[in-house]
């Protein structure tokens, strides 16, 4: 069965460079031999780019699984650029 991640890169990759980020080696390892190499490990609360990096960030099938989503959302909100997007 292929990572959710592996999904989400194939779709938005149509649209512009993709970096994606997963707490499970597994997901990124599977990727990685799929070709993705801008994949890193770690979570969503506290992702290692910048302040207002991204023009999207996004978040599918994530937050109904985490304790306090709230952490999320404010990263979300720090590494976003002015006039950028956040998709969940």
């Amino acid at each position: 069965m292929e990572p959710e991640i592996f999904d989400t890169i194939l779709f938005l990759k149509n649209f512009g460079l993709v970096t994606g980020i997963d707490a499970s080696v597994d997901a990124i390892n599977f990727c990685k031999n799929k070709g993705f190499k801008d994949l890193i490990f770690g979570t969503a609360e506290n992702i290692p780019y910048p302040k207002e990096f991204f023009d999207l960030v996004t978040a599918f099938d994530i937050l109904e699984h985490l304790e306090d989503d709230s952490v999320v959302l404010r990263e979300m909100k720090r590494l976003i650029k002015p006039g950028g997007l956040i998709m969940i």
